[in-house]
């Protein structure tokens, strides 16, 4: 649009927001799902389910092999919260965001469908209630 300079501090804003989702995913049970969700709204729904499973990717990849992919710099906390993560649920929740990547387009509320993947996200790290 003829804005090179504007365009570029959106961007830098965005990356500087996406650092910060990580900074949240990385919190793990005690992560804000509202705060995380407010976040990601700032990006909308296509951008924000893509960052959240890129990290899934790499908790699993950790999980499985040690590897990261995409959060080079996140390695540390991603080896914590690999060993605090059940695989089973890790797997379920990585095929809820493919469905919300299928709906990230639609006119349903975005805040209100990411604070619902954020609280499945911290629900990975909780303890299952044992009765």
């Amino acid at each position: 649009g003829g804005a090179p300079l504007r365009a570029l501090m959106q961007e830098e804003g965005a990356v500087k927001r996406m650092q910060e989702l990580c900074a949240l995913l990385s919190q793990a049970a005690n992560m804000d799902p509202y705060a995380a969700a407010a976040l990601c709204a700032k990006e909308g729904m296509v951008t924000a389910v893509d960052a959240v499973q890129k990290w899934i990717y790499d908790l699993l990849s950790v999980h499985q092999s040690g590897v990261v992919r995409y959060h080079l710099q996140q390695l540390a906390p991603l080896q914590a919260l690999s060993k605090q993560v059940d695989l089973t649920q890790l797997l379920g929740f990585q095929r809820v965001l493919v469905d919300a990547r299928r709906f990230s387009q639609h006119p349903l509320n975005a805040e209100l469908q990411m604070e619902s993947l954020m609280i499945q996200y911290v629900q990975l790290f909780k303890a299952p209630n044992r009765t």
